[in-house]
C-alpha cells in the first residue's frame, strides 16, 4: 500500500513539474502595416515556426515586444488578436486581401494591455487562449493584428503612436507546453 501511494505520488509530481515541460521562442516576423487612410493602423505579423508544434497541451504563451519611442507620462492602450485569413506581406492593405475593411481577426479572443510609457515601452500580451485554439483545438489563425486603443472621445490615434507601433523591436512569442500523446486514429466504419 505504502509503495502504491508513493509511485502515484511520484507519478503526480513528474507530470506536474515544470521540469518536464518544454519551451519555445520564436521571433515574430512579416510584418506589415495596414491603415484607412486615416487614424486607424494596425500591425500585423506572423508565427510561422509555430506549425511545427504537435501534439502538445499549452501551458502558458506571451508575446512580447519593446515599442519605440522616448518615455512620456502617459498609457497606451494596445490591442492583439489572432488574424483569421491568410495573408503576406506586401499584398494586404485597408481594402483588400480581408473579407472585411482592416482585416479579418477574431475580437471574442482579443488581448488586451496597457502599457505605462513613463517606465519605457515594454508590452506583454497573454496570449495562451490563442495558442490552445490554435494548437490544442485545430483553428486556424494566421498570425496576429496589433492595434492602439483610440483615445478616449474617439479622437483616434496619435501619430507618435503609429511611429511606436511601426518601430516595436524584440518582438518575440515564448510558449511554455508539454508534449502530450497523439490523438488515436478514428475507427473506421462498416467492413
Amino acid at each position: 500500500m505504502q509503495r502504491t501511494i508513493l509511485a502515484v505520488s511520484l507519478l503526480a509530481f513528474l507530470v506536474a513539474s515544470p521540469v518536464f515541460a518544454d519551451r519555445r521562442s520564436e521571433a515574430l516576423a512579416s510584418h506589415a502595416t495596414i491603415d484607412n487612410g486615416g487614424d486607424d493602423h494596425r500591425l500585423l505579423f506572423k508565427a510561422n515556426g509555430l506549425r511545427s508544434l504537435e501534439s502538445v497541451a499549452i501551458r502558458h504563451a506571451r508575446i512580447e515586444f519593446d515599442l519605440a519611442g522616448a518615455t512620456t507620462d502617459r498609457t497606451l492602450y494596445l490591442s492583439l488578436c489572432p488574424v483569421t485569413t491568410s495573408w503576406e506581406a506586401g499584398s494586404v492593405q485597408w481594402e483588400s486581401g480581408w473579407t472585411r475593411p482592416g482585416g479579418d481577426f477574431d475580437e471574442d479572443l482579443a488581448s488586451e494591455v496597457a502599457v505605462d510609457l513613463s517606465r519605457g515601452g515594454k508590452a506583454s500580451f497573454d496570449v495562451t487562449p490563442i495558442l490552445k485554439e490554435w494548437l490544442e483545438h485545430g483553428v486556424e489563425y494566421d498570425g496576429f493584428l496589433l492595434t492602439v486603443q483610440p483615445r478616449e472621445g474617439g479622437e483616434g490615434i496619435r501619430g507618435e503612436d503609429v511611429t511606436r507601433l511601426q518601430g516595436l523591436a524584440n518582438a518575440s512569442l515564448v510558449v511554455d507546453y508539454r508534449r502530450v500523446p497523439p490523438p488515436p486514429p478514428m475507427a473506421r466504419r462498416g467492413g
